[in-house]
């Protein structure tokens, strides 16, 4: 009967960090800002064509932005370690990319969106070289790995409020976690 119990107790402990993966990892870690990265206009057809299936109803919602510019990210890159090419136009042949790829294509899927909404006046996307940090500890110093070197995010700005959302597409590519919390 104990082991019952306990085999109960540790899945239900596994199915809540599951469901609130993304609030755990909020309340942990958290993301300094270093420096800003070039944006890129998106100009492939074939890129613009996969984005407007992905969001055929048009909406202002800031949220469902994001939601496509992250699906699409993950739908259509593969990570690696690897230098390779971070051009948003490019990346579609080549597949597989780094963060910095994945945060350029990330931003610039979410400001077509935010163009074709008629909303780039009142909100940005824009690529940034963050640091992260695990319980207000600076975790870069205690790796050796590019991966922690530059981590790139993608920040969404209100350009009147300034109020700003963040998310990181590589890691939303790989555990499933939408946003991110800024320092």
């Amino acid at each position: 009967m104990k082991k019952y119990k306990t085999r109960i107790f540790l899945g239900l402990l596994f199915l809540i960090i599951i469901f609130n993966r993304e609030s755990i990892f909020c309340a942990l870690f958290s993301y300094k800002i270093d420096k800003k990265r070039a944006s890129h206009k998106m100009r492939d057809e074939n890129i613009i064509m996969i984005i407007n299936e992905n969001n055929r109803y048009p909406t202002t919602f800031l949220s469902e932005i994001i939601n496509t510019s992250q699906k699409c990210t993950s739908e259509k890159l593969n990570f690696t370690f690897a230098k390779c090419n971070t051009d948003p136009n490019l990346l579609i042949n080549y597949g597989k990319t780094n963060c910095i790829g994945y945060a350029t294509f990330a931003t610039s899927i979410c400001n077509y969106l935010l163009e074709r909404q008629n909303m780039k006046r009142q909100w940005v996307a824009t690529p940034y070289i963050a640091e992260i940090y695990f319980c207000d500890v600076n975790i870069h110093p205690f790796f050796n790995s590019s991966f922690f070197k530059d981590h790139d995010i993608v920040v969404i700005e209100n350009l009147i409020t300034h109020q700003k959302f963040a998310f990181d597409p590589s890691l939303n590519d790989y555990f499933g976690i939408y946003k991110i919390r800024l320092r």
